[in-house]
């Protein structure tokens, strides 16, 4: 709990930016007023895996090379991480086949899941934070509840499965490249402006 509510000034920052953002793309691209909500909703989401990860910025990049390929080992050991871990990508897997149908295919959708846990495993080199195999393992595992959960809600509310009917193949990668563009290059401006008003507030 006090890791999430140490990250809302980032969000708050973020967030800035990334709904306006979002919200134009819905005018240009998207052209659906639900479908656009949830993109918002999901472009939080990553912004938010981008904080909790520490994933680098324009001013944080530091290369740490720290690794750890075997897995399952100490995964027993570090059980609250790894639950942690299952339950940041569940909301991955559950967007995907409500925003986009090629990803109603849980082969997709985990593919989609392992490309972006190993993206951010990466990344990590360029942080203080070790690239961890489990990580992955429990990433992937979280993107598969999130796919059948999604399953599950669809099956009970059909409005659910027309929501990706006049999808743009475009539109899940502008977002998640808008994400980045924003959280690599701009967040780290508005969050240091943020805390500069907080500390000279007190």
């Amino acid at each position: 709990m006090f890791r999430i509510l140490s990250i809302a000034p980032e969000m708050i920052a973020s967030s800035i930016v990334l709904i306006p953002a979002v919200l134009t793309l819905g005018k240009t691209l998207i052209h659906n007023v639900g479908r656009t909500a949830c993109y918002t909703a999901f472009a939080l989401y990553l912004a938010a895996v981008y904080v909790l990860t520490g994933l680098p910025s324009v001013f944080y990049i530091h290369l740490d090379a720290t690794f750890d390929f075997v897995p399952f080992l100490g995964m027993a050991a570090n059980a609250g991480n790894n639950i942690l871990n299952v339950l940041l990508f569940v909301p991955l897997g559950f967007f995907l086949p409500i925003l986009a149908q090629k990803y109603r295919a849980v082969k997709r959708t985990v593919l989609f899941g392992l490309a972006t846990t190993a993206v951010v495993e990466f990344l990590q080199i360029f942080t203080y934070r070790a690239t961890d195999i489990n990580d992955i393992i429990t990433n992937v595992g979280g993107t598969v509840i999130g796919y059948f959960l999604a399953r599950g809600l669809m099956a009970a509310y059909p409005k659910l499965v027309r929501l990706a009917e006049e999808e743009n193949d475009c539109e899940l990668y502008a977002v998640c490249g808008i994400v980045f563009a924003v959280m690599f290059f701009v967040q780290p401006f508005l969050s240091a402006l943020f805390w500069g008003m907080g500390t000279a507030g007190i």
